[in-house]
């Protein structure tokens, strides 16, 4: 009886020392010993499984992301910020110049004409859209204007220039309008910056006769080179070219060189 027990032992000993050592990893229960917990009518998702009783949430039909509740595209419900003539001397001479929040969906500058009987200053003048008696009344002064179109993030750079620097990134070019906004800057009477430019005299002598004003000769005008200065494009900044880095701590301009970043940011 002892020589039974003493073999018993033995084997149980050497089974321990096969088997693993028992730790959380391996624990699990008996088989069979729990049975799935079923679910009560209506609790966890039951029934209508989460998807409420009717409507698009239930039938998922929920509109696309976007949709803002009209059949148009939302791309075209921009906000502009409102610039009036009789406002834009003072803000230029004082340098306070115009307020413009991306992140409130502000895309830019709207030139309106309220203040043209009294506006004489001879500017050259960038916005996103402006009305045809401000165009009329600023180029009646030999002045100049031009509409043109920011994508967001050209937007955001141009508002904070100097974070955009710190961050060491090269200048990107300046996208294309919506597709519903092309119309509007590639016309010759809208002065938009992506129209033939061979047509803007014609849309200027139009223009005049309309107003019943003659279109002053700023060839000969001493302040010629300015009037006539105009940003490309593609450029977001005047006088810096897209694919250009600007260190600010060194106060230096970094160029490429490589031919296919040349030909990226020349395209």
């Amino acid at each position: 009886m002892a020589g039974r027990l003493l073999g018993g032992r033995s084997r149980a000993l050497d089974l321990l020392r096969d088997l693993p050592r028992v730790s959380l990893a391996n624990l699990k229960p008996n088989p069979s010993s729990r049975k799935p917990e079923r679910r009560p009518r209506g609790r966890r998702r039951g029934r209508k499984c989460g998807r409420a009783h009717k409507g698009e949430i239930q039938r998922g039909t929920r509109p696309h992301l976007g949709f803002e509740g009209v059949s148009i595209d939302c791309s075209v419900l921009l906000i502009w910020v409102v610039l009036i003539l009789l406002n834009l001397l003072t803000q230029l001479v004082n340098g306070r110049g115009v307020t413009i929040q991306p992140l409130k969906r502000d895309y830019g500058v709207q030139l309106v004409e309220e203040g043209a009987d009294t506006f004489t200053a001879k500017v050259n003048i960038e916005v996103q859209l402006a009305s045809e008696l401000a165009t009329a009344t600023i180029e009646k002064n030999g002045g100049g204007v031009t509409t043109a179109f920011y994508d967001p993030r050209s937007l955001d750079i141009v508002c904070k220039p100097v974070p955009f620097f710190l961050r060491g990134q090269p200048i990107p070019k300046r996208m294309l309008p919506p597709e519903e906004l092309v119309p509007y800057y590639t016309d010759a009477k809208n002065r938009g910056y992506r129209a033939d430019p061979s047509k803007f005299p014609e849309a200027q002598l139009e223009l005049a006769r309309k107003y019943g004003y003659i279109l002053p000769d700023i060839t000969k005008d001493e302040l010629f080179k300015m009037l006539c200065m105009r940003k490309d494009p593609s450029q977001i900044f005047f006088g810096l070219a897209p694919g250009w880095m600007v260190n600010m701590a060194d106060k230096k301009i970094l160029k490429p060189t490589d031919e296919n970043l040349l030909k990226y940011y020349s395209s």
